[in-house]
């Protein structure tokens, strides 16, 4: 297995991932395909926010199997996680219910799974790839595996690492928030990204002036649930009355990096707007004065009926 090519549906977290799954890949040796070389690896990371999203996922699944008779095709994002059967479809395909099971899944399929001689710094040609009978595996998730096993204090922990370029393009998205529990009732989210986690902020800073030195001087913070950051819920009734705001905080730290042209950040709630952010924005001339907030209805009574903050 030498080359790969990776698929992407959905939002900037998506995108981020995707580039995580990336570097992952070009950590292990595999080389990103070009448009008509022959690929042995496909990457779908899919998205399940609406009828359409799940669909267009679906589509580019058995695209890729038709066009890639002979790669692996490995389906992660999402759809995996959802908990709807619209995937019963789908077979010779790695499905994975969480992206953390990736790195493993990998090692067995480039190196071996009984060759422990093999690790994912230097590729030994001799490995053989795993014969895989039963492809079609959504995993259950371990039951007796506790939350603090992976989780302490709501900061995130992410197998797949953080990264140290953005391939592609000149503006980096960075993940610093995952997850929601505030349950709108039109909205699937908190059904599928369950962990409400944020990065350390010393975390985020290493990753900024790394993705910095790749040469990536646009950035743009993203999360399932941005104004979130620094909690471990999106709920703000239950957020401590006297607790800083962490986001505002990082982002006055961030934008005195050396070489950050542009600081942006994605989609915020109107709640998050507050008077510490706008002062923020304006001491910082590399904050760009943009903000995306969502209205969702003038009407009280919608609102109520949407369960919006």
């Amino acid at each position: 297995m030498k080359t790969f090519t990776i698929n992407t549906l959905g939002c900037k977290v998506n995108q981020y991932e995707s580039q995580q799954i990336r570097q992952l890949l070009q950590d292990r040796n595999l080389t990103q395909a070009g448009p008509k070389e022959v690929v042995d690896l496909v990457v779908i990371n899919t998205c399940c926010v609406t009828h359409i999203a799940s669909s267009k996922s679906r589509q580019n699944i058995r695209k890729a199997q038709k066009q890639n008779a002979n790669a692996v095709v490995i389906v992660v994002g999402c759809l995996t996680s959802d908990k709807t059967d619209e995937l019963q479809n789908i077979t010779d395909a790695v499905l994975l219910r969480s992206k953390e099971d990736l790195p493993k899944t990998l090692d067995n399929l480039i190196f071996g799974a009984n060759n422990s001689e093999c690790n994912h710094k230097t590729v030994n040609r001799t490995c053989k790839e795993p014969k895989i009978k039963h492809k079609n595996h959504l995993r259950q998730p371990d039951q007796h595996k506790k939350v603090s096993d992976e989780y302490e204090d709501g900061h995130e922990h992410d197998d797949l690492g953080t990264l140290r370029s953005y391939s592609g393009q000149s503006r980096a998205f960075l993940k610093i928030q995952d997850g929601c529990d505030g349950y709108c009732t039109y909205c699937i989210i908190p059904n599928i990204r369950t962990q409400i986690t944020y990065k350390p902020k010393d975390i985020v800073i290493k990753e900024a002036s790394d993705l910095i030195y790749a040469g990536n001087k646009e950035i743009v913070l993203t999360g399932i649930f941005l104004g979130a950051y620094g909690y471990e819920t999106v709920r703000r009734k239950k957020w401590p009355q006297n607790h800083s705001n962490d986001l505002t905080d990082l982002i006055g730290s961030l934008a005195q990096l050396p070489g950050l042209e542009r600081l942006r950040l994605s989609s915020l709630e109107p709640a998050d707007v507050t008077d510490g952010l706008l002062d923020c924005i304006c001491r910082h001339g590399n904050i760009v004065p943009h903000l995306h907030l969502p209205l969702q209805s003038g009407s009280q009574a919608i609102l109520k009926k949407m369960c919006r903050q």
